[in-house]
């Protein structure tokens, strides 16, 4: 059972990003350019930078070691805005100096696939692949949590990019704002759920509910997107 579950996880984590690039790729061929922007986004902002920084952070400074034991909350905010600060606002510094002002609702879902799908690959895809080929997995059940949990995070890492890019095309900064604090609010309370011991269940019900909503949201704004241009 945990082979199967480990294969699943592999599915929505690698193979399922994949998938989606070569579909936005098919349809239009520009769209790998924004594809991989995103994917270099996350590596740059998250990978090269906010990680080595709070790697830094958590070696070097006794109180911040100590927060998740004596002030939970505090650490999981920090943990959660943060990387809204460094995911919202490395996409809004590269969409602003390398998109080249191409802010349609399309190249919001391009770069959000590119940005959540290297996160997938990358935080829980390769590891999958590992543990699947050394027999080393862990839980069943977590094995299976990780990738909903990879399924719900891309969903919304799609919409916080449609709001990045409708905050450049329409000169609002406050999607991008927005973005900032529903990005935040959710990593927090994961983080804080996660070093007080909540359920992995409830964790993933409560992302899962998110996630449909903002499924529904994106359907929403691209059926006004085409109505905009069919009226036009």
């Amino acid at each position: 059972m945990r082979n199967l579950f480990a294969l699943l996880t592999i599915t929505i984590s690698v193979v399922l990003p994949i998938i989606a690039s070569v579909y936005l790729c098919m349809r239009e061929k520009r769209r790998w350019k924004t594809i991989l922007l995103g994917v270099a986004t996350f590596v740059l902002f998250q990978i090269c930078i906010r990680l080595p920084l709070l790697q830094g952070v958590l070696m070097n400074t006794a109180w911040f070691s100590a927060l998740p034991d004596n002030a939970p909350l505090l650490y999981a905010l920090i943990l959660g805005a943060s990387a809204a600060l460094f995911e919202v606002g490395g996409r809004y510094v590269v969409m602003a100096l390398l998109m080249k002002k191409q802010y349609a609702f399309g190249d919001g879902i391009a770069f959000g696939v590119g940005h959540g799908g290297i996160e997938a690959i990358l935080l829980v895809g390769l590891n999958t692949m590992v543990g699947l080929l050394r027999n080393s997995l862990g839980a069943s059940s977590l094995i299976f949590a990780a990738g909903l949990e990879r399924l719900f995070t891309m969903v919304m890492q799609v919409a916080f990019s449609v709001l990045v890019v409708r905050a450049l095309r329409e000169k609002q900064f406050g999607c991008a704002v927005v973005a900032f604090g529903v990005h935040a609010s959710m990593d927090t309370l994961a983080a804080f759920a996660w070093v007080s011991g909540a359920p992995v269940w409830v964790i993933e019900t409560a992302l899962g509910l998110l996630a449909m909503g903002t499924v529904y949201w994106l359907i929403y704004e691209w059926k006004k997107g085409q109505r905009t241009i069919c009226e036009n």
